[in-house]
């Protein structure tokens, strides 16, 4: 008798394979249903890019967290950990590979000079929050039959992969944004000292009085409104009616030598990189990340004062958090239909570097995620009624869209965010195309992996 997988019921032949493309595409009609709400609010002009400004901040702030927590509580044990670490460091290898395809994109399409380092940002960063989290969520109610439903929630292999992402991402993005660094000398070819300023300085602003302000912000962008909940990287970066010069901070060797070596007063050097530890714990610690953090705690050391909900003394703040968690998909998916809603500029990203990003991010990057799930699915073993939503969360993350935020770092960095800007509507255009034979893809390969293990 074939064995029976949450995912694919029986062998895995056309019949199933067809099953599979079925459900992906209600998963993907599913989302693009919601999204149409957006769509249709924003071409109203009832969701303004400040309502999505405020949508963003309560998803990524309260919504997210809350289901990520209630997501956790329930099923983190001990002997979970020991079979998804590799979970933890899964970001810093997706990262590792987009960079990768972001240069071989460079190297093809030749993209313009203002565009090249955000080329390379828009392959190797991805959505690794919201669209994600949508993804596994409909996915797992368009595939998983009943007798599965409550053996292993996906959401809580998501929140392990989500505990490590921030640091991963700041570390990569000081990598690429650095104009004096080797990346950016290869991608720019030595011209680096003639182009502003990278974001990773973590500039100091001064105020220039009397100034008008920016055409066309990155504030007034609906892509760049809906991620500034995530932006990970521009905790720095803060919006003024006057314009801001940037002036280039010492660096680190700098740093170091005048707080150990000319100032005498050791405490206000302590002092000072004491706040700088701290600036970056906050940047780390990011509101889905604190989410997941207090799961675990809870799961692992007090779960007997939330669960179960109906009896027990904290039940009624999880049942709560689990209704404030059901709200973050629905209103991710309106935020994002909200982005689709205004097409970007005319000529602002050439036709062949939009296609390159699209073809890397959504193509080549979910490729090479299947290579990294077969190489580890080598070694590494899942137990069998968790082992489907495992590896789906395992591949989910490399084939979503790039991250949203970068729109802002774009800026930061010199680089042209309304290309950015661009490249991530093209993505969302073409998502709705890529995806179900994407998702019919990596379904295919858990089952055919899963049946491959089996004695």
């Amino acid at each position: 008798m074939a064995p029976w997988h949450p995912y694919c019921a029986g062998a895995l032949d056309a019949h199933v394979m067809l099953g599979i493309l079925i459900a992906s595409l209600r998963a993907v009609g599913c989302a693009a249903t919601l999204a149409s709400a957006g769509f249709g609010m924003a071409r109203m002009g009832l969701m303004t890019p400040a309502v999505s400004k405020g949508l963003s901040h309560l998803s990524v702030k309260l919504l997210i967290p809350s289901l990520l927590f209630s997501s956790v509580v329930p099923g983190i044990t001990p002997s979970l950990i020991l079979y998804a670490w590799p979970l933890l460091v899964l970001p810093a290898l997706y990262l590792l590979i987009g960079l990768l395809i972001g240069l071989l994109v460079v190297f093809l399409v030749k993209p313009p000079e203002t565009f090249r380092l955000g080329t390379v940002a828009a392959c190797t960063f991805g959505n690794t929050t919201g669209i994600p989290i949508v993804l596994i969520s409909v996915m797992q109610q368009s595939l998983s039959r009943s007798v599965f439903a409550e053996l292993a929630d996906p959401l809580l292999f998501l929140s392990i992969q989500l505990f490590t992402f921030p640091l991963f991402q700041w570390l990569f993005g000081y990598l690429i944004f650095e104009r004096d660094g080797f990346l950016a000398a290869c991608v720019l070819g030595g011209q680096a000292e003639e182009l502003p300023l990278s974001a990773h300085d973590d500039p100091v602003w001064r105020e220039t009085e009397g100034m008008p302000a920016r055409d066309g912000s990155v504030s007034n962008s609906y892509i760049s409104m809906m991620s500034v909940g995530e932006d990970y990287l521009t905790t720095a970066y803060r919006n003024a009616p006057s314009v801001r010069e940037i002036v280039r901070p010492p660096s680190l060797s700098q740093r170091l030598y005048q707080a150990f070596v000319e100032q005498p007063n050791y405490s206000q050097a302590f002092s000072r990189y004491g706040r700088g530890l701290w600036r970056l714990i906050k940047r780390v610690f990011v509101p889905p990340v604190l989410g997941v953090s207090l799961g675990v705690f809870f799961g692992l050391l007090l779960r007997q004062l939330l669960l179960p909900a109906e009896v027990a003394p904290l039940g009624w703040l999880f049942l709560g958090l689990s209704k404030l968690g059901a709200a973050a998909v629905p209103v991710n998916l309106i935020l994002h239909g909200a982005a689709m809603s205004r097409v970007p500029e005319s000529g602002r990203l050439p036709p062949l570097t939009a296609t390159g990003i699209v073809v890397g991010r959504l193509v080549l990057m979910p490729i090479s995620g299947l290579v990294v799930a077969r190489v580890i699915s080598v070694y590494l073993q899942v137990p069998y009624l968790v082992s489907d939503t495992f590896w789906l969360v395992f591949l989910i993350a490399s084939c979503t869209p790039t991250a949203n935020n970068m729109v802002a770092m774009c800026e930061l960095a010199g680089e042209d965010r309304r290309a950015m800007s661009a490249a991530i509507f093209y993505q969302y255009c073409a998502a709705p195309i890529v995806l179900p034979g994407v998702l019919t893809l990596f379904v295919a390969f858990i089952c055919k992996t899963r049946d491959a293990d089996l004695p």
